[in-house]
């Protein structure tokens, strides 16, 4: 579903309307990079979009407002609630509540070691602990705050654990040996709550070559067209029927990486 119509051009920038789907995937990178959704209403992504806008406008059409044209179909809603949409922005969640997460995921793992990508029943906690620790080292906790992290277990020089590849990859194995491919949605979590869908998107934008400084070697690159990776999807749905389409060479998920562009 398209957000507008054709491209504009303003002073030496040009402004084209994105798909919403696209949006959404500006929003998934928003919210893996920060932990919310609450960006600020004049945030620009690297590439030019204009994300903040475009969150406040979702908010409004979920909220009605009586001057926002259109509406919001509720998979959308759902999809952004997902990654962590707040549709009124007086509401934040409590202090209590995050300490209640804390203790259920030490009750289950038995440690705080929480990976930072971790999120369970709409908490992003993995990046919450994340920016407690920035908070502290800033001096922007109160004493109280303080005081229930560490009571809980907290290890304020502890730098949160980032999955090894090795670990990403038997997760994605396993998905295979269970759906007999590697069409993960983007927002596809596995059951201890990592983002397959997003470590499987971060593969095929590597192999593109469209993160600077990072590459995968051959045997990665073979392991994953092993299990039926997909490195090119837009090529996958545009190929005609009957043709012979390697299946190393493509991937699934919502949609390439759009091309720089903004909202009008």
């Amino acid at each position: 579903m398209r957000e507008g119509g054709a491209a504009v051009a303003k002073g030496k920038k040009k402004y084209t309307l994105l798909d919403w789907e696209d949006w959404y995937l500006l929003a998934c990178r928003y919210a893996e990079e920060h932990g919310d959704l609450l960006v600020p209403r004049a945030y620009v992504c690297p590439t030019g979009e204009l994300l903040g806008r475009w969150v406040e406008r979702q908010r409004a059409k979920h909220n009605r407002v009586a001057s926002m044209r259109g509406h919001m179909e509720p998979w959308q809603a759902e999809m952004l609630e997902r990654i962590g949409m707040v549709w009124k922005l007086e509401y934040r969640r409590d202090w209590a509540e995050w300490m209640e997460r804390l203790d259920e995921y030490s009750a289950a793992h038995g440690n705080l070691d929480i990976p930072h990508d971790y999120s369970h029943g709409g908490y992003h906690l993995g990046n919450w602990l994340v920016k407690q620790r920035q908070y502290y080292a800033a001096g922007e906790l109160t004493d109280a705050e303080v005081a229930d992290l560490e009571a809980r277990g907290v290890n304020w020089s502890l730098r949160t654990r980032r999955r090894a590849w090795d670990d990403w990859y038997a997760d994605a194995a396993a998905y295979y040996r269970e759906h007999g491919n590697l069409m993960v949605h983007l927002d596809y979590r596995t059951p201890g709550g990592c983002k397959l869908g997003f470590w499987i998107y971060r593969q095929r934008d590597v192999y593109m070559g469209r993160k600077k400084g990072l590459s995968l070697s051959e045997s990665q690159i073979e392991r994953l067209n092993a299990i039926g990776m997909v490195w090119a999807p837009l090529e996958r749905r545009k190929a005609p029927p009957g043709a012979d389409i390697t299946p190393g060479i493509l991937s699934a998920g919502l949609a390439q990486a759009p091309s720089p562009r903004a909202e009008a």
